[in-house]
């Protein structure tokens, strides 16, 4: 660790859930140039501009929620090419893609 670094972020105690490295852990994550820089449990002398307390909050890459309920239906927006098999719905700020069943 590069003590006379001043990153941009510090996100501390925040529980992190990477599937990809293998991470399920509490730990602190420094983000310089908007890009993580370094993830360590310690905090040490590390100096920042900012700094966001995450106890209690799960830190993860974007997750994609494959479902949602919308009571008052959906309103199609269009069908964007010919290849495309699918159809394009809306409604309050809620994208939706329906694929034709193959069975």
């Amino acid at each position: 660790m590069d003590n006379n670094i001043t990153y941009d972020l510090l996100i501390t105690n925040g529980h992190i859930v990477d599937i990809a490295n293998n991470m399920n852990q509490v730990s602190n994550i420094a983000i310089l140039d908007g890009k993580i820089s370094l993830i360590n449990d310690e905090i040490g002398s590390i100096q920042y501009r900012r700094k966001i307390d995450a106890y209690g909050n799960i830190i993860t890459a974007g997750l994609i929620d494959l479902h949602t309920h919308v009571a008052g239906g959906l309103r199609k927006i269009h069908t964007p090419s010919p290849s495309f098999s699918g159809q394009v719905y809306r409604d309050g700020g809620i994208l939706s893609i329906r694929y034709p069943s193959s069975t």
